[in-house]
C-alpha cells in the first residue's frame, strides 16, 4: 500500500470522478427517507424498512467508491463531505421545522435567556451546565439577532460544524497515514459511530465542540509537520480552537485535553533519543489548564453532576465484574418492547466487525507507523473500545459508553480503515494462498466481505445510537423524548406565555417541562436544578400535608397534567426524572390517572386550561401564594 500522501487531482473534466453522480444518488436516498418519515407520521406500515433503504442508498455507493474504487484525492474529499452532510439531513428531515430532541430544548432555553436578557451565564434549572458553556448559544445568538429563527440558526450552525468535522477528520487521518485512501475510508467508518446520525446532529453543545476539538488536533499536527502556511498561523488557530472548545462543552474539552496529553507522552517517548522535544506538550498543557480553570472557576456546577455520574458508572462496572449485580437487558425499552430480532443481530454483528477490524489493524499500525506519535495515539484510543462494551452492560455505564463512542471512534475508525484496506489490497494484489482457480473467486469474496462489513458496521451504529421508536417521527408516545413533542403540548406551553406571562413556577412531567421552558418561557421545577423533589406530590392519588408543604416550599404556582401519561409505561423509564421508581424498582404498570385527576378535586385549585389532552391547574390559593 502506498503510504505517501496522495496528490490532489489535476483540475479537468474528470477531476471530480463520480462525485456528481453519487451526489444525485445521495439526493435520491434522502428523498426515500423523506417518504419514510411521511409514512411514519401517518402511522402507515413499511416506514422503517423504507427508511433503512434510503440510508443504504446514501452510504453503500459512497462506501463502495471509497473502499474499492480508484478515486483520486479531490473526489475522496468531496465524497466524505457529501456523506457527512447527507447523513446530517437524515436528522433534519425527521423534524424539518422544529427541535424535538430533549437536549435541543435544553439548549434552546439557554439561548432564549441570552436573547431576551442580553447576558451570559443566566440560570437554566433543567440543564445546569448549559449557561456556563455558552459557545453554541453565542454563535446562535448572532444569527438570531440577524433575523434567523432559533431553529434556522441551529440547523445552520450544526450543519457548518458537520462540514468542519468531515474536513478535519479527513485531514487528520491523512496526516497520520500519509494516505488519502485510508483517510477517506476512516472518515466513513467514523460516521458509523452510534452518536453520528442523531446525537451529534442535534442542536447541542457537543455537536459544535467535537468538530472544533478535531480541528485543534489537526492544527497541532499540521504545525508539527510543517507544510503550507506559517507555523504562527496554526498556533493562533489552535489556541482559538482550544478556547472555543473549553467554553462550549465540558466533555469535549476534557476529551481534547486527554488526547493531547496522551499524544504528548507518546511523542516524548518516541523522541527520547532525539535532541529536541515535540511541540505537542505546549498545546496539551494549555488545553488541560484551560479546561480545569474554566470548570473550577466558572462552571463549578458541572462537577456536581459529572462526578456522581462517572463514579456511579465505574462502581456498577466493578460490581458487574465481581458478579454482585446482573447485567442490564439490552435492546429493550422501559415499556418492555424489544427491538426487532434482525436489528439485534445486526447490532451484535457490528460490534464483532469492529473488534475483528481492531485485531487486524492494530498490528499493522504498529509495524507501519510505530515511530510516528499520531498514529500510535489513535491506536491507543482505539483500545478503549472493548472497555466501553463492558460499560454498556450496566445502567449508568451504558449512558457513559453511548456518549463516549464519538470520541473513541476517532481512533477506532483509523485502525479499522487500515484493516479494511489491508484485506482489500491483499485480495486485489493476489497476496493469498496458492489456491489455483479458486484464488480470483476468493479475492472477490474478500472484497465483498469487507464492503458488507462496512454496511453492517454502519447499520449497527445507527441501531445502537437511537431506539427504534425514536428513529422516525410518528404519533405521540409517552415519555419518549422526540416522539412526545406534540401540537397539544406546544399549544399548552405557548398559551402559558400568552396568558400567564413568563417565569411562572410549574410542576410538570419530563416532556412538558422542556416545552414550558422553551415555548412558554416558564420555570418548570426540577430536582437537580431547584433542589425540590416534587415527585411524591405529582404521583400521589391524594395530596398529604407533607406533600402540600413541599409544594409551598418549592413555590409552585401551576401544575400541568398530561392525561395521556397514564395510558402507557414511560419509554425512557421515567415520567418526570430519575429517582421516581422509589424502592419498588422500575414502573411495572402505568402511573395512576387519579394522580392527575386529584388536582381538580382539591379546594383552592382552579383549572385554567384544557385542550383535551392537557390541563393546567392554578394552585396558588391552595399553597397560599399571592395570585
Amino acid at each position: 500500500m502506498d503510504t505517501s500522501v496522495a496528490r490532489p487531482a489535476v483540475a479537468g473534466p474528470g477531476a471530480l470522478g463520480r462525485l456528481p453522480v453519487l451526489s444525485l444518488v445521495a439526493a435520491l436516498g434522502l428523498l426515500v427517507i423523506a417518504v419514510a418519515d411521511t409514512l411514519s407520521r401517518l402511522d402507515l406500515p413499511g416506514a422503517s424498512i423504507i427508511w433503512w433503504v434510503g440510508l443504504l442508498v446514501i452510504v453503500a455507493p459512497i462506501g463502495h467508491r471509497l473502499l474499492l474504487g480508484d478515486a483520486r484525492r479531490r473526489e475522496r474529499v468531496g465524497l466524505v463531505v457529501l456523506a457527512g452532510l447527507a447523513l446530517y439531513m437524515v436528522k433534519v428531515l425527521g423534524s424539518p421545522d422544529a427541535f424535538v430532541m430533549l437536549d435541543e430544548s435544553l439548549h434552546w432555553a439557554t439561548l432564549d435567556d441570552i436573547v431576551v436578557s442580553g447576558r451570559l451565564f443566566t440560570t437554566n434549572n433543567i440543564l445546569l451546565a448549559s449557561p456556563y458553556y455558552p459557545g453554541l448559544e453565542i454563535a446562535a445568538d448572532l444569527l438570531v439577532r440577524s433575523g434567523f429563527s432559533v431553529w434556522e440558526a441551529g440547523v445552520v450552525i450544526v450543519g457548518a460544524a458537520r462540514l468542519l468535522m468531515m474536513l478535519a477528520l479527513y485531514l487528520l487521518y491523512e496526516q497520520a497515514s500519509r494516505d488519502a485512501r485510508i483517510a477517506s475510508v476512516a472518515v466513513l467508518v467514523y460516521a458509523a459511530n452510534p452518536g453520528f446520525l442523531f446525537f451529534d446532529a442535534q442542536f447541542a453543545y457537543e455537536s459544535l465542540a467535537l468538530p472544533l476539538a478535531l480541528f485543534v488536533v489537526w492544527c497541532v499536527q499540521r504545525r508539527e509537520t510543517g507544510g503550507a502556511g506559517h507555523p504562527l498561523s496554526f498556533t493562533v488557530a489552535l489556541l482559538l480552537g482550544i478556547a472555543s472548545v473549553v467554553v462550549t462543552h465540558h466533555i469535549s474539552a476534557m476529551a481534547l485535553s486527554a488526547f493531547l496529553v496522551v499524544w504528548a507522552v507518546v511523542d516524548t517517548l518516541l523522541r527520547l533519543r532525539g535532541t529536541r522535544t515535540g511541540g505537542i506538550v505546549g498545546p496539551a498543557v494549555m488545553s488541560l489548564i484551560a479546561t480545569l480553570a474554566w470548570m473550577l472557576y466558572v462552571a463549578w456546577v458541572t462537577v456536581g453532576y459529572l462526578v456522581p455520574a462517572l463514579s456511579g458508572a465505574v462502581d456498577q462496572v466493578f460490581t458487574l465484574i465481581a458478579g454482585d449485580e446482573g447485567s442490564r437487558e439490552l435492546f429493550r425499552s422501559a415499556t418492555g418492547v424489544a427491538a426487532p430480532m434482525w436489528e439485534q443481530v445486526i447490532a451484535y454483528g457490528s460490534v464483532g466487525v469492529l473488534v475483528v477490524a481492531l485485531l487486524i489493524g492494530l498490528p499493522v499500525v504498529w509495524r507501519r507507523w510505530g515511530r510516528m506519535s499520531l498514529p500510535m495515539t489513535l491506536a491507543l484510543v482505539a483500545l478503549l473500545y472493548p472497555a466501553s462494551l463492558v460499560a454498556r452492560l450496566t445502567a449508568r455505564g451504558a449512558e457513559i459508553a453511548q456518549r463516549s463512542a464519538e470520541f473513541i471512534f476517532v481512533g477506532a475508525a483509523f485502525v479499522a480503515a487500515v484493516a479494511a484496506l489491508v484485506v482489500v489490497d491483499a485480495a486485489r494484489e493476489g497476496r493469498l494462498p496458492r489456491l489455483g482457480a479458486l484464488r480470483p473467486r476468493l479475492s472477490r469474496m474478500l472484497a465483498a466481505g469487507v464492503m458488507a462489513g462496512l454496511i453492517v458496521l454502519f447499520m449497527g451504529g445507527a441501531i445502537l445510537g437511537i431506539a427504534p421508536w425514536a428513529r422516525l417521527p410518528g404519533p405521540f408516545l409517552v415519555s419518549a423524548d422526540p416522539r412526545s413533542v406534540s401540537p397539544q403540548g406546544i399549544d399548552a406551553a405557548s398559551w402559558t406565555l400568552d396568558s400567564l406571562g413568563p417565569g411562572r413556577r410549574f410542576l410538570a412531567d419530563r416532556t412538558n417541562r422542556v416545552l414550558l421552558a422553551t415555548y412558554g418561557r416558564q420555570h418548570p421545577i426540577s430536582a437537580s436544578g431547584d433542589g425540590f423533589n416534587l415527585r411524591p406530590a405529582y404521583f400521589s392519588t391524594a395530596l398529604t400535608p407533607e406533600e402540600l408543604d413541599l409544594l409551598v416550599r418549592a413555590g409552585v404556582d401551576y401544575v400541568i397534567a398530561d392525561f395521556r401519561l397514564p395510558t402507557s409505561l414511560p419509554y425512557v423509564g421515567v415520567y418526570i426524572e430519575r429517582g421516581e421508581q422509589f424502592t419498588s424498582g422500575p414502573w411495572a404498570s402505568p402511573m395512576p390517572e387519579e394522580a392527575l385527576a386529584k388536582w381538580a378535586t382539591l379546594p383552592g385549585v382552579d383549572q385554567v386550561y384544557d385542550n383535551g389532552a392537557i390541563r393546567i391547574f392554578d394552585i396558588r390559593r391552595l399553597t397560599g401564594r399571592t395570585r
